[in-house]
């Protein structure tokens, strides 16, 4: 059957509010865990490994690719299918994996090699892509779901399908980079359960990547560690990244004597040293 504009728009719509709301009894393939979650490689580090765990209690075979995405200021992270933008460098012609296929048993592990293929004339640079492990239904198996709408009975059937994907950095030459966190803003009138909009503005020729941690000040030096999140990014071409965290109004929601301060700080990750990126700091008024 053909669908005509209205039917096909409907589709569309009813496709996407299914995609963006599925449950957890429509995933498949859930229970792998990966590690680690990122991978970084240089002319010093060629080769590394990703270890695979099901820990589901049924057999799951994942499909292992490249994808290549990019990341928006607000870390939306959009798939690209065609060629790269302006000085965007990725790396899924640089990788070699293998296997490119596995079947785990209920907490059966397989170890991904993952090896650069990096050459003295490739371009100096920060390259990037995904390593994406795609959960594949085993022959026969229901993987469909079927919605009909009330009003003409259109029927649309919607795949769930789980995937994981690990950002694959690579970087050749001498690459570096700063950040300095250019915006804080209290975006809450609810003294009691703010937000805080923080601006990271990046600067240089590789990614940024840390944790964010935002500490309040009291009027006496004093501070506690409020709210914080780890494994921010910012990645080359990107020269911003705009983060939003909840700020409660203390240690027991108790409210502001104005004065006191919000401090954030940018840091490294600790397993690449921990080292202070950018700090800044805002009144609470």
């Amino acid at each position: 059957m053909r669908l005509s504009g209205n039917h096909l728009r409907t589709a569309v719509l009813l496709a996407m509010l299914y995609l963006s709301v599925p449950s957890y009894s429509q995933i498949r393939g859930g229970g792998l865990m990966v590690t680690p979650t990122r991978v970084e490689m240089d002319g010093r580090t060629r080769s590394t490994s990703i270890s695979l765990i099901n820990n589901s209690n049924e057999t799951s075979t994942y499909r292992i690719q490249t994808i290549n995405s990019r990341m928006t200021e607000l870390g939306e992270r959009q798939n690209i299918l065609g060629e790269p933008g302006k000085d965007e460098l990725f790396a899924d012609k640089l990788v070699k994996f293998a296997p490119r296929q596995v079947r785990l048993k209920p907490g059966e592990q397989q170890t991904i090699r993952v090896m650069s293929r990096i050459s003295n004339s490739l371009k100096k640079g920060e390259y990037r892509t995904g390593l994406n492990f795609q959960w594949i239904p085993e022959p026969g198996e229901p993987q469909l779901k079927t919605h009909s709408s009330s009003n003409d009975g259109l029927a649309v059937n919607v795949q769930f399908s789980y995937g994981i994907t690990v950002p694959v950095i690579i970087r050749h030459g001498d690459l570096s980079a700063t950040g300095r966190i250019t915006g804080l803003k209290l975006l809450s009138a609810n003294e009691a359960d703010r937000n805080l909009k923080i601006t990271i503005d990046r600067e240089g020729d590789r990614s940024l990547y840390g944790d964010l941690s935002v500490f309040r000040v009291k009027a006496d030096g004093k501070q506690e560690l409020i709210n914080s999140v780890r494994g921010i990014a910012i990645y080359v071409p990107n020269q911003r990244r705009i983060y939003t965290m909840k700020i409660p109004g203390g240690k027991s929601g108790t409210p502001n004597d104005g004065k006191e301060k919000l401090r954030v700080e940018y840091r490294e990750i600790n397993e690449n040293g921990g080292q202070l990126i950018a700090e800044s700091s805002i009144n609470l008024d």
